[in-house]
């Protein structure tokens, strides 16, 4: 970026030689003029057509590389823009115009701060608990139940047919405390657009009175939310961020800041059932299976190729 600086400077001097010559040499063309219908010979207007036809490949030629100078190297921002930049873009201390202006048409500057404000909107639904008393919640429950046990009807509110889904209990409220509300989000977001991975999941590594060799589906998707939600805070899962979908409006639970977060959330539950059904680790195993092998399998220099 400095070397594209230099260069803006230097042609900037060379516009500035030139068309300060054009302006000494406008009279002089004038009389040039006058003596062409006299037949007289002057070399003033040949001179000051071609410091013209000179000025206007200058500044073609500036145009195409200020162009290119302004996408960066490695194909976004974070390639261009310095790291204090960077950060003051996605915490909003930096706005928008500012880093244009600064570093031109950067591939991925907005989305920069939609990863900001996906941090943002993360910590305060994480931190939202889940309450059986409110009307949305409950809805946003039943959502999931529907996805995975599509035309079955539950015998109750509190009922151990929820333990079949992976939670750990009657009442699948009191397993997300540790997450809040971003955990059933993503459940919910998993099980309607990955409907088959989730059931199979449901299925496949569901509770077994024969064998240790299983793991709650529910509760092991909402540990997951904790591991998508370090990423983040790690900002090296911003690309995700980059081109994400208009928000309609149509589903006030899941904005695109979210939806990002759920995608790369139903990544992971799906490489989980992968690695799980490799390995077949016992429930005891579970966190040292986590560290050993879906950690490093989903690490962030990994998803940055995603």
């Amino acid at each position: 970026y400095s070397f594209c600086t230099l260069l803006e400077t230097v042609w900037k001097y060379i516009m500035l030689c030139i068309f300060s010559g054009i302006a000494r040499l406008t009279t002089a063309a004038e009389v040039s003029l006058k003596s062409i219908h006299r037949h007289d010979r002057d070399e003033s207007l040949p001179m000051a057509v071609y410091l013209i036809a000179v000025g206007l490949s200058v500044a073609a030629a500036w145009k195409w590389w200020s162009s290119s100078c302004s996408k960066p190297a490695g194909g976004d921002a974070r390639s261009v823009m310095s790291s204090s930049d960077y950060k003051a873009v996605r915490d909003g201390s930096m706005s928008l115009s500012e880093a244009k202006g600064k570093y031109g048409a950067v591939v991925g500057l907005e989305g920069i701060r939609t990863a900001g404000l996906s941090q943002e909107e993360v910590e305060k639904l994480r931190s939202t608990k889940y309450d059986s008393t409110n009307p949305d919640h409950e809805k946003l429950l039943e959502r999931f139940w529907t996805a995975m046990k599509p035309g079955v009807t539950r015998k109750a509110r509190k009922t151990e047919e929820w333990e079949e889904l992976g939670f750990q209990g009657k009442d699948p409220a009191t397993d997300f405390r540790g997450n809040g509300l971003l955990g059933l989000l993503n459940l919910t977001y998993f099980a309607e657009n990955h409907p088959e991975e989730a059931r199979k999941m449901m299925v496949e590594g569901g509770w077994k009175p024969d064998t240790e060799v299983w793991y709650l589906m529910a509760v092991t998707g909402i540990n997951l939310t904790s591991r998508v939600t370090t990423l983040l805070k790690s900002t090296d899962i911003d690309h995700q961020f980059y081109a994400l979908p208009v928000d309609d409006k149509s589903d006030p639970f899941f904005t695109p800041s979210i939806m990002a977060h759920c995608q790369l959330y139903s990544s992971l539950m799906v490489s989980y059932h992968q690695l799980w059904s490799k390995h077949r680790p016992t429930v005891m195993e579970f966190n040292m299976f986590m560290e050993k092998h879906v950690v490093p399998a989903n690490s962030a220099e990994k998803l940055k190729k995603m």
